[in-house]
């Protein structure tokens, strides 16, 4: 047989398996959910998605070598140059940052750190080069895969009892806000296989999965996506209308854009003015949570301008820059919070003014791309309407919610193929050397460097994410198993169901000295294994404040009031309260303590302080007339 007949049989089998992998990859990580992981709606997906780009990596690198086709060109690698800039100072960032684990691991509730973004970066270029090669049929190919994933992940949100409590009306992602954002590329995907099917019995099947998608979203009260997936459709009938060639209606169209932006900003401005109307009804809406959260971010941003907190470490400055108000009655259900949900702010408060910058030109790419595209004759009027309609509509419901494995994987797989259909003009003098008789050794190289990533990056934290449920069934020696991953954000959470879990039983443990013994032993246990992972955990306000609190709890159920374990209790107190001093929470447990005590002085100054703090959080006002009852009556 020829060599080159070798070479290409060989090259078609490795395309068939490196096009289906990426395929795979858009189509199943919204939909992969693996049981007995910590937060197995996150990990799940995360893990997938970054042992399949590793494995896709090994067949890449071959293509690479033996067909010139699948490397891209010089303007399609400068489009990737926004993207790795931003990646690029966000890693500064983490290095400068107060807790650089974090930043680069993530936790095992977001999954969306430095590690799993870069993996995001070389999905892309590897949609890129699928594209390149295979041009507008591997384009039809990635929106097919979208718009079956997101059927299959609105249909399993009618099946709440099949996934458990867990799913929150949210189906396969777990949260009705996560499948909401998905939804919409998949709703705009469906709309450009609409426009460009010839028969309408393909027509009828996209139009209904599109009335599938709305239908979701109004059933599980995604409310930021319906709105955005409205706004975004007429987003693109007014650009259609604007690069009609009937001069009437490109007058009328742009007229229309120009409201539109103009409209939209200034709905913005006013929902941050305090005595506006709007800023009232949104406060109501959203229970003043979310303004509360983007005031933390803008104080955040303001300290730290240049290099900012680093990514996934919004929880350090909210701690830092608590505002008591959030506690009040009504306001939230989420008084701990490690995201400003908004994505912008998130970038700000990640990278500083530089990678907030970086990252709306990033977005903004998303709708120059398109245009190129159509400038070249290779989207129509209405492709290029839909895609800048879907982008608009992405970015408006990511002003109040923020990004997850699954959507910023729809991102980086969107912007490659948009990359990948740039125009090629090919100069046979200046084709890249053929590497066909070294491709072997290359791939076997790669595939040898990738094992220990594989090892160190996906199998031991999702090993760990397993063995840390341990935890949660009693047994904490599995806290600090494995990896460096989750030791920091991760063991808060755990703690605080831990605590969550004793205060649910309390009245049953105080009245059963056996079961009382048994969680006693259980807590000093854990609290023992946290102390061992304190050193990645110093600006975690949540772990300290859950240790203080399980403590506390724990010395009303055993009656231990030894000095060394209420030292231990104030121990937790103490930094928790470090972190966030302006947290009524901090200064409760003060007041339980130096009850205990008998320190009735110190108890009273601390539980007056949690009432000077917001006199509107009723806990406060519980907590000082219930000191006052005990203290008056002895």
């Amino acid at each position: 047989m020829p060599q080159n007949s070798r070479y290409s049989s060989r090259g078609g089998f490795m395309e068939d398996i490196f096009a289906f992998l990426a395929l795979l990859g858009i189509f199943a990580v919204p939909l992969i959910v693996i049981p007995h992981r910590l937060f197995p709606f996150t990990t799940s997906k995360s893990f997938f998605f970054m042992g399949l780009v590793e494995a896709m990596l090994v067949f890449w690198v071959y293509l690479l070598a033996v067909n010139n086709r699948y490397r891209l060109s010089k303007k399609q690698l400068l489009v990737f140059t926004v993207p790795l800039l931003l990646l690029v100072w966000l890693s500064v960032s983490a290095a400068f940052s107060q807790n650089p684990n974090t930043a680069f691991w993530s936790s095992f509730l977001r999954g969306t750190g430095l590690i799993f973004l870069y993996h995001c970066f070389f999905f892309g270029l590897m949609v890129a080069s699928l594209a390149r090669k295979e041009g507008v049929g591997f384009l039809k190919k990635v929106l097919t895969a979208f718009f079956l994933s997101g059927v299959v992940l609105a249909l399993s949100t009618f099946f709440p009892e099949v996934l458990g409590q867990a799913a929150r009306r949210g189906g396969l992602t777990g949260n009705s806000s996560y499948t909401g954002a998905y939804l919409v590329f998949a709703f705009f995907a469906g709309s450009i296989l609409f426009f460009s099917a010839q028969y309408w019995r393909t027509k009828l099947w996209y139009l209904l999965g599109s009335i599938l998608f709305v239908s979701v979203l109004f059933m599980i009260g995604a409310r930021a996506a319906a709105a955005s997936v409205f706004i975004g459709s007429i987003f693109a009938c007014f650009l259609w209308l604007a690069l009609s060639l009937n001069k009437k209606k490109k007058i009328i169209g742009f007229s229309l854009i120009a409201i539109s932006i103009i409209s939209v900003l200034v709905l913005g401005i006013l929902v941050l003015i305090p005595s506006s109307r709007l800023h009232q009804k949104f406060s109501t809406a959203v229970h003043g949570g979310r303004l509360i959260f983007w005031h933390t971010a803008y104080q955040g941003i303001q300290e730290r301008p240049l290099f900012g907190w680093g990514l996934d470490n919004f929880n350090i400055v909210f701690s830092k820059y608590f505002d008591p108000k959030i506690l009040e009655p009504g306001i939230t259900n989420e008084p701990d919070i490690d995201r400003p949900h908004n994505v912008v702010l998130e970038f700000f408060v990640a990278g500083g003014v530089p990678g907030g910058l970086l990252y709306l030109l990033f977005l903004s790419l998303f709708l120059y791309l398109p245009y190129l595209l159509f400038k070249k004759d290779r989207f129509s009027k209405g492709e290029l309407s839909l895609f800048v309609g879907m982008f608009f509509a992405y970015f408006l419901q990511d002003m109040v919610v923020f990004d997850t494995p699954t959507t910023y994987v729809a991102l980086f797989a969107f912007y490659g193929v948009l990359a990948g259909q740039l125009p090629v003009v090919l100069d046979p003098k200046k084709l890249p050397r053929d590497l066909r008789e070294q491709s072997t050794f290359i791939a076997s190289a790669c595939f040898i460097i990738l094992i220990p990533a594989y090892i160190f990056f996906v199998h031991q934290p999702a090993h760990k994410a397993r063995k840390m449920l341990g935890v949660l069934g009693n047994d904490p020696s599995t806290l600090t198993a494995i990896s460096s991953m989750g030791n920091g954000s991760d063991v808060g959470y755990i703690v605080d169901f831990k605590y969550k879990d004793v205060k649910s039983k309390m009245k049953e443990l105080q009245t059963d000295p056996v079961k009382a013994s048994r969680v006693h032993e259980q807590t000093l246990e854990l609290l023992q294994q946290v102390d061992l992972v304190a050193d990645t955990a110093t600006y975690n306000h949540r772990l300290w404040l859950a240790c203080a609190n399980l403590m506390n709890a724990d010395i009303s159920i055993s009656g231990d009031y030894s000095e060394e374990t209420i030292a231990r209790a104030l121990s937790y107190t103490d930094r928790a309260v470090a972190l966030a001093p302006a947290d009524p929470r901090g200064y409760w447990i003060y007041g339980q303590l130096f009850t205990y005590t008998r320190e009735f002085e110190k108890a009273k100054e601390y539980f007056t302080k949690a009432y000077e703090l917001n006199p509107n959080i009723s806990a406060s006002s519980a907590y000082l007339a219930e000191f006052k009852r005990i203290t008056g009556s002895q």
